[in-house]
């Protein structure tokens, strides 16, 4: 019998990798409906949302099924305690947290999140999916702890598109229970180069080859606000120098009153409107809850 089972797992193997090869030469046969044997769908699905940073609502209601996975809600806690997504864990922190700008505050980052994750079982290298209630309503937290566990160096990350809005609107199951996970210890493989330091942010004022681009709210660009909480939240009102501006809300368009970004092509029609296009290197400025970041702006593309 092993050895019997050791040859049906070459040829699944043999099978995966022809089904794999076909659907990347012709993904309009859409052959995973097709599937041969009864796990290589489920299999080949966990495969490709692997490498998708957003996902839908019913993309992730079939994750739900897999082991490896961790579901990161960023709400408030008592929007959480009404009604969260099965599995769930909320960590508010992710959007609450202000992080500095000197080696030592990244340090501190780093520890205060590793600990954290650690505490709600999430070692870093299952797939993890982050969702807000919905992203204008949010400020995108969960696209920054998108970046923040990105630059923790978690593999496997993605958003839910639309948020939790979107889940309950396509009316997937919804709970009270708050799951009580074992801790992990989170594995950290941190990725420097795609945080900006102010040093770095300086030095690209005066460079032709670097673009700046300011995606704040429009009462921050005009210097009328200096955060998006209160108008004096930030000591100081303006923007960088030699700036370029695209309004975060641009990037979104509303399906049913739900928040969601807007395809590729018109993401990048936006951003060439500005001088940006996917050759460029790009240093965004986010509010002052974030930070500088590198190519944020076409993360999604």
């Amino acid at each position: 019998m092993p050895a019997l089972h050791f040859y049906y797992d070459f040829l699944q193997m043999i099978y995966d990798c022809y089904i794999i090869i076909i659907i990347l030469i012709k993904p309009e046969w859409n052959l995973l409906n097709y599937c041969v044997f009864p796990t290589l769908h489920s299999r080949l699905f966990t495969l490709f949302m692997i490498s998708k940073t957003l996902i839908t609502p019913a993309e992730l209601s079939t994750l739900l099924t897999q082991k490896s996975i961790a579901i990161i809600d960023t709400r408030s806690p008592e929007e959480y305690e009404i009604s969260h997504i099965p599995g769930a864990v909320n960590i508010r922190e992710i959007f609450t947290y202000l992080a500095g700008s000197t080696e030592k505050d990244l340090i501190n980052l780093q520890l205060y999140f590793t600990e954290i994750l650690a505490k709600a079982g999430i070692s870093g290298q299952e797939q993890i999916i982050l969702y807000e209630d919905a992203i204008n309503k949010g400020y995108g937290q969960s696209c920054r702890g998108y970046f923040l566990l990105k630059y923790l160096g978690c593999p496997t990350v993605s958003v839910l598109c639309g948020g939790y809005r979107a889940w309950v609107e396509a009316k997937l199951p919804t709970t009270t229970e708050v799951p009580q996970p074992h801790k992990q210890e989170f594995i950290v493989n941190l990725h420097p180069e795609i945080m900006v330091t102010k040093e770095q942010m300086l030095q690209a004022i005066n460079d032709p080859n670097i673009i700046i681009l300011d995606v704040r709210d429009s009462n921050e660009w005009f210097a009328l606000a200096s955060s998006p909480y209160t108008p004096n939240f930030c000591p100081r009102k303006g923007r960088i120098p030699s700036a370029v501006w695209i309004e975060w809300y641009r990037f979104m368009t509303l399906d049913k009153k739900i928040p969601h970004f807007r395809e590729k092509q018109e993401i990048l029609a936006i951003c060439q409107s500005v001088g940006i296009n996917l050759d460029s290197t790009v240093y965004t400025a986010l509010p002052a809850v974030m930070r500088y970041t590198k190519d944020t702006n076409i993360i999604f593309l």
